[in-house]
């Protein structure tokens, strides 16, 4: 791989066409590199690009006191190089490429990326973080024979509750009940963040990539509710959760389930795109699911100032 032929692209002058080809080919690629899924969830992003897209590195950057810094756009796990099969060598000289301009990294590498400290230039720190993996090959029953004893329980007991599921919510009822629930705990994600989602979610659907879908008491009332993404390759669990009546009967429990009865045997692997707080690693590991590790690159080359303020 010749360095030089790497160049950095803005996105206005990306090609949609063979950047998505690109996430197409790459049998790691996953739905967030993808152009419509950048282009809502990232207000500015352009890229690195080797060759005629043979390997792409997306470039989610945004301003601050005149400077630009590079960070994962939220209810995106990871991002990366995607392309053709990757090695350290090539996964360093692509962070090696990337412009001085950016002063600060805060990003993450899916977990197919092998990254090696030594090859980068970069004084550059990788943290490492755990998500959670399900292969779908296997038709249900035997998927759920190897669910854990709790969820198992979980299960049989809101049998009574007579729970169904409904596909197809608006995307702006799941975002009001995602707000509702957890907008105290995620104090962060403003109203910019959620227009930019139901902005994805609705082209998603279009392109018969998403869907939406709500566990519903035998009243019609709502007890849990979830947006997922789809490829060829996967399934991701990118928002959801549960009503407070919902938590009490174990309402998201049935909705994963439900998930994963209807993709069974389809071959494709359910990404939980969980986190390292405890109690959602439980709950994603309670269906079978293997652990995986993915790195996290953080690089503060800010001014002196600056650098103190980020600490």
């Amino acid at each position: 791989m010749d360095a030089a032929a790497i160049r950095y692209i803005k996105r206005a002058d990306i090609d949609a066409g063979k950047w998505d080809a690109c996430m197409d080919a790459d049998k790691n690629g996953t739905v967030y590199g993808r152009s419509f899924y950048l282009d809502a969830m990232a207000p500015c992003w352009d890229a690195l690009v080797w060759g005629d897209y043979k390997a792409v590195m997306p470039l989610v950057w945004n301003r601050k006191f005149g400077v630009r810094y590079l960070y994962q756009p939220y209810f995106t796990i990871s991002l990366g190089v995607f392309g053709e099969p990757l090695h350290p060598d090539m996964i360093a000289r692509f962070i090696n490429a990337v412009p001085s301009k950016f002063r600060y990294w805060d990003i993450a590498f899916k977990e197919t990326d092998p990254l090696v400290s030594d090859l980068v230039e970069r004084p550059v720190k990788i943290v490492t973080r755990t998500n959670h993996l399900l292969s779908l090959n296997d038709p249900y029953p035997v998927l759920a024979c190897n669910y854990k004893r709790s969820a198992k329980r979980v299960l049989r007991d809101i049998e009574a509750q007579a729970f169904y599921v409904e596909k197809g919510i608006p995307v702006a009822e799941l975002l009001r009940h995602y707000s509702f629930q957890y907008g105290k705990q995620l104090k962060k994600i403003g109203p910019q963040v959620y227009a930019r989602m139901a902005q994805c979610a609705e082209q998603g659907r279009a392109l018969g990539m998403a869907e939406t879908y709500s566990v519903k008491f035998p009243d019609g009332s709502v007890a849990a509710f979830y947006l997922m993404f789809r490829d060829q390759r996967a399934i991701y669990s990118v928002l959801g959760g549960s009503t407070d009546a919902g938590k009490k009967h174990g309402a998201f429990y049935f909705m994963i389930d439900a998930i994963i009865k209807e993709y069974a045997g389809t071959g494709k692997t359910f990404r939980f795109e969980g986190s390292d707080v405890p109690g959602i690693a439980f709950f994603d590991a309670q269906f079978g699911s293997r652990k995986v590790s993915y790195s996290r690159i953080l690089m503060n080359d800010l001014p002196a100032l600056l650098r103190l303020l980020k600490r």
